[in-house]
């Protein structure tokens, strides 16, 4: 039976991202592929990545949360289409998964030495580019494998005239940007705008080619499927999970000093943080 795009892509991204009606089953079948609780995706991520980095942070009781799983009616909607949800027994497994989740990106993916890699790649991709950016033809987009790139990083740290030298360098050589201020309460309770306070007078100090800020803040979702319960009753998650209810969410906010200026401007910011955030506090 020939395999339609269309029905490849819908299960790929969802119906939040695909323009298109999904059936009942179409949107379990996502859910137990891509969803934020169920999907085949997130579990597999969380256990390898957090398998390979040596960290525990990732790990969960996943296949509880997979022995648990059943196609439960919603039971807020009159309709009762059918919905991926879990037993009682796989509630505090779904749970565990969204911690797992948390402290993967604020120890792992969201780890100041990666972000500024981030940056350095994003930087290098708009300088090494044609146009700047990736080719939205198909054709030309599949032939832009990580092999091409990763080739015209080490032609460009190696040769100076090479579009994207700088920033290739840093990568290769790992002569990175390094962390010079990071969000903090104790600073927050003095100024809400401590961080763009500092990224704007290190600016101004160093130049704007010495410094890069940033700033990422996730917001905080609930989590609701249908839970069925020991009474043979059907329950939202959100009712009986605070967790599921909230959801943990995060925020980093860095800045970033060229790694020749480092030992300079961490004495200049011991020097005159004080003074930097006392901007704008006074009436």
């Amino acid at each position: 039976m020939k395999v339609d795009p269309r029905d490849v892509a819908k299960l790929a991204v969802g119906p939040k991202y695909f323009d298109s009606e999904f059936s009942e089953w179409e949107s379990i079948l996502y859910e137990m592929i891509g969803g934020n609780v169920f999907g085949a995706d997130r579990i597999d991520y969380l256990l390898r990545d957090a398998y390979h980095a040596g960290v525990a942070y990732g790990r969960f009781d996943h296949s509880r949360l997979i022995e648990t799983m059943r196609i439960l009616p919603r039971e807020d909607i009159q309709s009762q289409e059918p919905d991926l949800g879990v037993t009682l027994g796989g509630l505090q497994a779904a749970e565990s998964l969204l911690w797992a989740r948390y402290f993967m990106y604020t120890q792992l993916y969201f780890h100041p030495v990666r972000r500024i890699y981030d940056i350095h790649l994003k930087e290098f991709l708009q300088e090494w580019l044609p146009s700047g950016h990736f080719s939205t033809n198909l054709e030309d987009h599949l032939q832009m494998t990580d092999n091409e790139v990763l080739s015209g990083l080490w032609t460009a740290a190696a040769e100076p005239a090479q579009k994207g030298h700088i920033q290739a360098q840093r990568i290769t050589g790992r002569r990175h940007f390094r962390m010079l201020y990071e969000s903090n309460p104790i600073d927050r309770k003095v100024n809400l705008q401590s961080v763009e306070l500092v990224y704007d007078a290190a600016r101004e100090e160093f130049g704007d080619d010495a410094v890069r800020h940033d700033p990422y803040r996730s917001g905080a979702e609930a989590e609701e499927f249908p839970v069925y319960q020991r009474d043979e009753s059907i329950a939202s998650s959100v009712a009986l999970s605070e967790t599921l209810q909230n959801g943990p969410s995060f925020a980093v906010d860095y800045v970033f000093v060229d790694p020749d200026l480092r030992e300079k401007a961490k004495a200049w910011l011991g020097t005159e943080k004080q003074r930097i955030l006392a901007k704008g506090t006074a009436q």
